[in-house]
């Protein structure tokens, strides 16, 4: 399988993306935008399922898996 050079470069943004949310970014507002760069990912990526866990802390900001895998 093929991996496009952008796949590491959208977990970049991501991380990039976390750590500058501040503090009183409510964690449904994170996770709404990090579920948004998946569903990009996965389009521009061609990617049929994607599992992520995103924590900020002892905190878990997001935890689901998108797609089909079968």
């Amino acid at each position: 399988m093929k991996t496009s050079p952008l796949l590491p470069f959208s977990f970049f943004l991501l991380t990039l993306l976390l750590r500058s949310a501040s503090a009183v970014t409510p964690q449904s507002e994170q996770a709404s935008g990090i579920t948004a760069i998946v569903h990009k990912a996965m389009k521009t990526e061609h990617l049929r399922a994607v599992i992520v866990k995103v924590t900020q802390g002892d905190k878990v900001v997001i935890s689901q898996a998108f797609g089909e895998s079968m």
